[in-house]
């Protein structure tokens, strides 16, 4: 697929073709259901360990925000404990 393609579905510039929903839930590893649930409250953390092709390792974490409370919220939280950890 194009990276405009991508691009354009984030931008709702265009609709996803129904022919790439059962691989992008595949890829994103949820049920079809949940790509189109519009009111979760849920807070999801992935963690994401890439070998890449030089034989490094990208390590990410994914936190996935349903909404601006959840974002303050964490945002919040890691101030404090960053705040913490300066102190020591």
């Amino acid at each position: 697929m194009e990276r405009n393609t991508y691009s354009n579905w984030e931008s709702d510039i265009n609709d996803v073709k129904s022919e790439y929903i059962p691989k992008l839930a595949e890829i994103f590893g949820v049920e079809i259901a949940d790509l189109f649930r519009t009111n979760s409250s849920r807070i999801e953390i992935k963690q994401e360990n890439k070998e890449n092709r030089d034989n490094s390792v990208n390590n990410s974490i994914v936190f996935i925000l349903p909404d601006k409370e959840s974002v303050d919220k964490l945002s919040k939280i890691l101030k404090t404990r960053l705040k913490g950890e300066q102190e020591k």
